[in-house]
């Protein structure tokens, strides 16, 4: 425990104006005083009371539960919390590089018992003091695990996970908080409140089911009196905070507000003259705050010199999010009676922590309780920070005056009666701290004292066009209890000191001042009569030097005042500049050889640095023309933007990451041929980043929140062989154009099938970059049979919507692009970039045309984004959409499918950017539906794959060389599968251009590329039709996935009159003559599902080894040789000629048992008899065959 006698914090440097007797010296207004602590809680030693026109009503205290009619929404976990107010970045391992835990804190815990003591999330570090004995409280336990839990469980993590607890219950909290600070005690949780107005919780009255009006009647019968009202409680809070200046009491709002009965007049117990409890069945009373809820804060959390607590939520689960954040149902609002701020500041609530069950439980709490445990333990933090930092402790009201000037302001502009002056911000907190440590003139944090007829005045010189603060606070004089308790305007305030900033051009700014009058309007800037904390904002300050000073109105009482000031930046910096030249990890090229590294530290960058290692930084200034930051593919991370004087700033590169998490400054800037980002990432709530130089962007664009502006400049999304740029829109927006660009390889002149991911992209913009024919949009007029470029018509089913004149693609809609691989005069236009500029839709919806059967359905498509669409989403959020797509591939010159139902096709599951497609619609009312959502960060394959764990039968055509030339066809097996149309049925669509290579399944007089069955036991025969262009000898194979073990496979060859199990060999291969009509429907492929057939049993893997007689035979050039071996074995079949000269090898490998064939090829051989002669595992066998040229 730190000694409390009260230091001056640091040495401030600046120029002090006294007027009228200012004193910086060893006199203070107030001081810590033992002895009369001590004494004051000797007076508390007996039962508390409070006093109200003479008579005494006991003091029923309650938790504060949450107490509400409706859903809550809760954080999940103390961590949440942490992570809500920023302590996480406090802590080890946490960006701010503090390692806070709250080592060396006690924290004071009152409660109505006490915490469960050995619980796994803090054994060994709380202790229950009180005189009188307690039982372990849920409670209790959960506070204390919220302000210190170990994280044992990671969830429950607290906020200051190495700080004390000394805990006692709230019988005699005043006597005992007295003694407490007597003794040194810095800071106390109180989570609980005083029960006033209506309540059926409390057990006062013997029955806690009914509900009670805990309140005396005054002239408004209506309304209980004690909420805002300044009692002696209050008072007493105010005496033990003022005789202990160092010790902070944090003391819960309470969860009244908007308690009461539904439905009135209602059966309930109130309370008489004498304090008895009478039923009452006629009465109709005012919910707690009435209607707007203002005015329902009671008791001591009334008190001016105390920390008092409200609780809050994210409707949007993100704290990150300031509009999203509100106050809980039931958390208590002020004003005061005479319109002071309350509560002071607010805290998440809802947090999985500890409880008392056992030694290993947990739950959640919520209420203003749990907020109060989330500041509590947040405090003991920052007082870590600045006794790392100074030699000595910080005073109450200058932490109160902190968590002012750094709550993130959400609510009304200014504090409010809601949320006091705002959400809890510890980061902000502890950087203020730090950059007052490194710089005092910038960053002023001066606790000091006003004597009675002086002012305090002091220059402070801006050189930033950043937003000013300024906050003083003090503890005051307890004030008197008004004899009215019916609203009375008495003003508690004792010692009114007045904080007053005069501007470079002699403009005068006042504080912030609210109405208790209109409790929902916007703070005002006007002379504070009422609180104890004033905050002067300055939202667009000149540069120079603004006067500072602080007054007093009337006499001060014991002649001085002891006040806390505050001025800085609304985000204070430390920052660090560069001497030199050099990597940014040199301490060399830094002043006082300090590196910036993390987001307190601010680097101002005189010189030439060049990044290698990642880093998290506050911000960046380029103070001069080479003021220049290479980035070498390292990723940076800035919380509060940059501030530049540089023609150069960054030197980007295509590897390199920046991430923008707050933004206040100049705009984004890159060196001239190095504005390049593998990635931008935009996370600055409701800020614009202006965008002042062109930027390429090679992997994704994330706007997560705020905006990024393009204003006259270029941003340019890159897709190219390597990458595929994603702009992906979570909560950010983009104002100005956008310029997707997306790389065409040299795959000779043909068919691409392209869509706009932007609208306003012009069909004249294709000349940019291709030699284009057509109408007048392009670059060589031409007729309609000779256009490049062509629209589907639905209702024909075919390409043959001649474009005439300039227009813009439509969003969501394909276009048929021809490619010429060379203009007119000869000069390549491939390999290029198609650019197409414009704003990027948010959503595009078109409704599809329906023919009179499945195969005159199509529709044309075109991914409408910049960025990959996962195509299972397309079709979740579509309506009656077929589950298949197909696109063209126009270096295989085919269709290429993907089939959403069993995960099947070789097209894909995502959808690039810039990708035309064509869909289906299953009936008439079928509607596609583009959405943001849709897209995914993960790059596509050319044509990806993705398997599921349905049974699968995929067959592949290719020549006998081994070159592919088909492998899409797939049986899906399923219990949705048929031999009729099903889900899993793609029927192929003819080639562009008539040429066709490939193989389908022929069913219901059409040819599919993937064709679905049942898993019914049985047996299926499925004809597979063979469509190549020239003769020629090919061969099959088969790959099966998930299938059964006791399903067999057979392909039947009816030309050659052969059957095989495809199990017992992994390819055939076969001759195919185009010109005999019967080779078309030669094959079919039977499916033994489940049974055993004497068919089956007969071509199941041989049982022996053998070499048949190859065909055709005689042959020129080509033949095949078929085997067979029982086991696996070594294979060697060569071929000699009619001397017995070895004339070629055809085999020498290790094969599967089963039944195999390869093509020969003699092509190199002179017409005349040879033998083939095959080895395997001691068989040996040859064969003769004629070859004829």
């Amino acid at each position: 425990m730190l000694p409390c006698s009260i230091k001056y914090y640091r040495t401030i440097y600046l120029t002090v104006f006294i007027t009228v007797g200012i004193a910086f010296s060893s006199i203070y207004a107030q001081n810590f005083d033992k002895e009369k602590l001590l004494e004051f809680s000797e007076n508390f030693k007996s039962e508390q009371i409070k006093k109200k026109k003479g008579k005494e009503i006991q003091v029923q205290k309650n938790v504060v539960y949450f107490y509400s009619r409706f859903p809550v929404i809760y954080q999940s976990a103390n961590i949440d919390g942490a992570r809500a107010v920023k302590n996480d970045q406090l802590w080890s391992g946490g960006i701010a590089g503090l390692s806070l835990s709250g080592s060396d804190q006690i924290l004071g815990y009152w409660d109505r018992k006490q915490p469960r003591l050995t619980h796994q999330e803090y054994t060994g570090r709380v202790s229950f003091v009180d005189s009188e004995s307690g039982s372990d409280d849920a409670h209790a336990t959960q506070m204390t695990g919220t302000m210190i839990a170990t994280g044992v469980v990671a969830d429950a993590h607290g906020m200051a996970n190495e700080a004390e607890v000394e805990a006692y219950n709230w019988n005699s909290d005043i006597a005992e908080m007295a003694t407490a600070a007597a003794n040194g005690l810095l800071q106390s949780a109180h989570p609980y409140t005083e029960t006033t107005g209506w309540t059926s919780t409390s057990s006062y009255c013997g029955n806690s089911l009914i509900w009670t009006w805990f309140s005396l009647e005054s002239e408004n019968e209506t309304k209980a009196y004690q909420f805002g009202y300044y009692d002696s409680q209050a008072q007493n809070w105010d005496s033990v905070a003022y005789m202990a200046p160092n010790y902070l009491i944090i003391k819960a709002a309470g969860n009244f507000r908007g308690v009461g009965p539904e439905t009135q007049p209602i059966k309930h117990f109130t309370l008489d003259s004498d304090f008895n409890c009478v039923e009452d069945s006629t009465s109709v009373r005012d919910i707690n705050g009435g209607l707007t809820g203002f005015e329902s804060v009671s008791g001591a959390s009334v008190s001016k010199n105390i920390l008092v607590v409200g609780a809050v939520e994210s409707s949007s689960g993100n704290f990150k999010d300031l509009e999203s954040i509100s106050p809980i149902e039931n958390s208590g609002f002020g004003p005061t009676d005479d319109g002071r701020v309350k509560p002071d500041i607010v805290a998440p609530t809802g947090l999985y922590t500890s409880t008392s069950l056992s030694n290993t439980s947990y739950s959640t709490s919520g209420g203003t309780s749990a907020a109060t445990a989330v500041i509590t333990g947040s405090v003991a933090l920052l007082r870590e920070h600045y006794q790392n930092l100074n030699d000595d402790t910080l005073s109450s009201a200058s932490i109160r005056a902190l968590l002012a000037q750094s709550a993130d302001d959400i609510g009304n502009s200014g504090p409010d009666y809601k949320t006091g002056w705002g959400l809890l911000n510890t980061e902000r907190a502890a950087r203020f701290i730090s950059s007052n440590a490194s710089n005092t003139i910038q960053t002023v944090f001066l606790d000091t004292v006003l004597t009675d007829g002086s002012t305090i005045q002091f220059d402070y010189t801006n050189t930033s066009k950043n937003n000013l603060k300024l906050t003083i606070a003090w503890t005051d004089p307890k004030g008197e209890v008004p004899v009215s308790g019916d609203d009375p305007a008495n003003i508690i305030l004792v010692n009114d000191l007045d904080l007053r900033v005069t501007s470079p051009s002699a403009q005068t700014h006042f504080p912030w001042k609210l109405s208790r009058n209109n409790p929902e309007s916007d703070a005002t800037e006007a002379d504070n009569e009422v609180d104890n904390i004033e905050q002067i904002y300055i939202s667009t300050p000149e540069t120079g030097s603004y006067t500072i000073s602080i007054s007093h109105k009337g006499t001060l009482q014991s002649g001085s005042q002891r006040v806390s000031v505050l001025v800085s930046e609304t985000e204070p910096k430390v920052q660090i500049e560069t001497i030199a030249s050099g990597n940014w990890s040199s301490s060399s090229i830094w002043n006082e050889s300090l590196v910036p590294n993390t987001t307190f530290h601010e680097a101002v960058i005189n010189h030439q640095v060049s990044l290698d290692t990642g880093i998290s930084i506050s911000g960046i200034h380029f103070m001069n023309s080479i003021s220049e930051l290479i980035l070498n593919g390292n990723e940076v991370t800035i919380y509060n933007g940059i501030e530049s004087f540089s023609e150069k700033g960054f030197s980007g590169d295509s590897l390199a990451v920046l991430n923008i998490e707050g933004w206040n400054r100049d705009s984004l800037s890159f060196a001239s041929g190095k504005r390049k980002l593998a990635q931008l990432v935009i996370n600055t709530l409701n800020d614009t980043v202006q965008l002042s130089s062109d930027l390429s962007i090679y992997s994704k664009l994330d706007l997560q929140s705020g905006n990024l502006a393009t204003n006259n400049v270029e941003l340019k999304l890159i897709s190219d062989t390597v990458n595929t740029a994603l702009l992906q829109k979570s909560g950010g927006g983009l104002l100005g154009d956008l310029t997707y660009s997306r790389y065409f390889g040299n795959g000779g002149s043909g068919w691409r099938m392209i869509s706009s991911p932007v609208e306003g992209g012009m069909y004249s913009s294709l000349n940019t970059s291709f030699f284009t024919q057509g109408g007048s949009w392009a670059s060589n007029t031409a007729d309609s049979v000779n256009s490049s470029l062509w629209t589907f018509d639905n209702t024909t089913q075919n390409f043959g919507s001649y474009i005439g004149s300039d227009d813009s693609f439509s969003s969501g809609e394909g276009y048929l692009f021809y490619m010429f691989e060379e203009d007119l005069e000869g000069s390549p236009m491939l390999s290029t970039f198609l650019k197409l500029r414009g704003q990027e839709p948010n959503s595009v919806i078109t409704n599809l045309y329906r023919g009179v059967a499945d195969s005159a359905s199509y529709n044309f498509a075109g991914n409408p984004f910049a960025g990959t669409l996962d195509w299972h989403e397309i079709v979740n959020e579509s309506e009656n959409l077929a589950t298949s797509y197909a696109l063209w591939d126009p270096d295989a010159s085919a269709y290429k499918y993907y089939n959403m139902s069993g995960e099947i096709g070789v097209a894909g599951r995502y959808i690039a950017p810039m990708q035309g497609f064509f869909v289906q619609s299953t009936n008439a009312n079928g509607v596609l539906r583009f959405r943001q959502s849709q897209k995914t960060s993960g790059a596509p394959e050319k044509y990806g794959k993705s398997q599921s764990s349905i049974p699968v039968l995929s067959v592949h055509l290719s020549t006998e060389n081994g070159e592919l030339l088909d492998n899409q066809a797939q049986v899906v097996f399923s219990d949705q599968g048929s031999e009729y149309r099903d889900q899993f049925d793609v029927k192929r669509i003819s080639a562009i251009g008539g040429k066709e290579n490939n193989l389908s399944f022929f069913v219901g007089a059409e040819r599919r590329v993937f064709e679905g069955r049942s898993m019914d036991a049985g047996i299926e025969k499925i004809p597979l039709l063979i469509d190549v262009e020239e003769s020629g000898f090919y061969k099959l194979k088969w790959e099966e996935r998930n299938i059964p073990d006791d399903w067999t496979f057979m392909l039947e060859d009816r030309v050659v009159g052969k059957r095989m199990d495809l199990s017992a060999q992994s390819e055939f291969n076969f001759f195919h003559n185009v010109d005999n009509t019967n080779s078309l429907m030669r094959f079919s492929i039977q499916a033994f599902k489940g049974i055993k057939t004497s068919l089956t049993e007969e071509i199941s893997l041989p049982k022996e080894f053998g070499l048949s007689q190859n065909y055709p035979n005689p042959f020129n050039p080509h033949t095949i040789i078929e085997y067979q071996i029982p086991k696996r074995s070594n294979v060697r079949i060569e071929v000699f000629d009619i001397l017995g000269r070895k004339v070629a090898v055809l085999i020498d490998e290790i094969k599967n048992p089963g039944f195999h064939s390869l093509v020969f090829n003699a092509s190199n051989l002179a017409s005349g008899t040879y033998f083939y002669r095959i080895k395997a595992g001691g068989f040996i066998r040859a064969k003769s065959f004629v070859l004829i040229k």
